[in-house]
């Protein structure tokens, strides 16, 4: 319950999973990946389908994983702002024409 306080969804507790729109699924998904502090978290488009506010928390919380010791993380994204700011490599893949 403390993860999903953290996503701000904890109001949905008791919600059939779907019965949730799908930024609160993805809200609830996300809360399930950190819910065992991984030493190794794969995110894939993490932020599609947030409103802004939450776009701003999610983005905060995935900051602050990437600050801790021994915990990676591979984020796929279309757009590089959607980065955290304490990303050291980058992998770019473009199509080959």
């Amino acid at each position: 319950e403390w993860w999903m306080d953290i996503f701000g969804i904890a109001a949905l507790k008791d919600n059939p999973f779907l019965k949730l729109s799908s930024g609160e699924q993805r809200l609830a998904l996300l809360a399930r990946a950190f819910v065992k502090d991984p030493e190794l978290l794969i995110l894939d488009e993490p932020l599609h389908g947030l409103d802004t506010y939450h776009r701003r928390r999610v983005k905060e919380v995935i900051e602050a994983f990437c600050r801790r010791r021994d915990k990676t993380m591979i984020m796929v994204t279309h757009y590089a702002n959607e980065l955290p700011k304490s990303i050291n490599q980058r992998l770019y893949l473009t199509r080959n024409k």
